[in-house]
This record gives structure tokens, C-alpha cells and sequence, in this order.
């Protein structure tokens, strides 16, 4: 029997693919949700240090220009530190560590811009948007991950999964993923070399086939591996 568990994801469509068009999507999505995100936290920090707080900070560079062109900037930064993975699982606490350093990371652009093209930047303005794009974008991840696993819970959004192996390991998995369902992990079944095709495991699951049979199997679902 495998002595250990994988899980394979598998979506709808065709093996040539070379990413599913669903994961194309969600990354569009998120892409889109983050960089709406960024730009209303460069405005909103324009607002509170020139509307909201007291004092005379330099305005002679062009704060709305500067978010049109730091937006994109700070989507590839969210981009270089993993948050635009196809099907990522992270926990809070870690996907919030990485919206964390893209923000500063995107700050650090800013000020870098300011000093070699003498842009005349307010600084107290820098760190406000530092602040504000922290909670904007924590809080439009959040909101994000919330939806998702609403719809997750409900087979929305779902990863056709299948699980290499069927022993004691492969089933403690299988359960993990069905009772974790916010993941979104819909199970097949499983692929096993020992136990026979067709063997039921617990009540709801069946063994699809052998290793050999993997990609067969996916071939007759025309799906693509994530």
C-alpha cells in the first residue's frame, strides 16, 4: 500500500491547458481587488495628511498621478512575495505577513522615486499611506478570504481533487478536506497500487484506479494538473 498521502488537484479542463482558466480568473480577481484596494489607500492617505491634519507639507508633486503609476508597482511587489499563488491556502496570519511586506516594500519604492527624481514629497504623507494600504488591503484580503469561504462551504469555487494512496493516512486527508470545506477541495476519489479498483473507502469515496491509471484518469475528465 503508498506508504504516504498526496493530494492531486484537478480542474475541467483540457490537458493542454497550461494553467486552468479558473485559476487564470481568481488571480484576475484578485489582481483587480488588490490594486482597487492600493489606489483607494493612496487617496485616502492624500486626504487625511492634506484635508484631515494640520500643517504646511510640501504639495507641489502630484499625489494623484503618483498612485496611477505606484498601483501596478505595488501589485508586482504583492506578486513577488506570493500572494497571487493559484490556489493558495494560507492562513491569516501569514497572508497578512506578506500583505505587510508588499506595503512596505511599495513605501520603500515611493521614497526611492522621491529621492532620485527629487518628486518633493511629503514623508508624513509616505508613512500615512503605509498605514492606510495596511489596513485597506488587510482588510479587502480578508473580506476576500470570507466570501470565498462562504461560497467554498456551499461547492462554489471548488478544486476536483483526487488522492494518491489509500491508507490510514490518504483517508485522515480525505476527511480533513471534506471537513475543512472553506479549503474547497472536492474529493474524486482515490488512486491506489494495492487496494482494487473500484474498493469503497468509508462511505462516499471509491478507488478510481492505480498509479499507472493517473493520468488516464485525467485524460477522461480532460482535466489539467494545478
Amino acid at each position: 500500500m503508498a506508504q504516504t498521502a498526496d493530494v492531486v488537484e484537478i480542474e475541467t479542463q483540457p490537458a493542454h491547458s497550461p494553467r486552468p482558466r479558473r485559476s487564470i480568473k481568481r488571480i484576475a480577481l484578485r489582481v483587480v481587488a488588490d490594486a482597487m484596494a492600493v489606489s483607494a489607500a493612496l487617496f485616502l492617505a492624500s486626504a487625511v495628511r492634506f484635508e484631515l491634519l494640520t500643517g504646511s507639507p510640501s504639495r507641489t508633486a502630484n499625489y494623484t498621478v503618483l498612485t496611477l503609476l505606484s498601483t501596478p508597482i505595488w501589485i508586482m511587489l504583492f506578486w513577488l512575495y506570493g500572494l497571487y499563488e493559484p490556489r493558495q491556502v494560507l492562513g491569516p496570519v501569514n497572508e497578512f505577513k506578506q500583505v505587510f511586506h508588499g506595503v512596505v516594500a511599495g513605501t520603500v519604492v515611493i521614497l526611492v522615486y522621491d529621492s532620485i527624481f527629487q518628486a518633493d514629497l511629503a514623508r508624513g504623507w509616505a508613512l500615512i499611506a503605509m498605514l492606510t494600504a495596511f489596513v485597506v488591503v488587510g482588510g479587502e484580503r480578508l473580506l476576500v478570504r470570507k466570501v470565498l469561504h462562504f461560497l467554498r462551504r456551499r461547492g462554489g469555487d471548488v478544486t476536483r481533487t483526487i488522492i494518491l494512496g489509500a491508507n490510514q493516512e490518504a483517508r485522515t486527508v480525505a476527511r480533513t478536506l471534506e471537513r475543512e470545506a472553506w479549503l474547497g477541495y472536492k474529493i474524486l476519489g482515490f488512486v491506489d497500487d494495492v487496494a482494487p479498483t473500484g474498493e469503497e473507502i468509508g462511505s462516499d469515496y471509491r478507488v478510481l484506479g492505480s498509479t499507472a491509471d493517473l493520468a488516464a484518469l485525467i485524460e477522461s475528465k480532460r482535466a489539467g494538473l494545478i
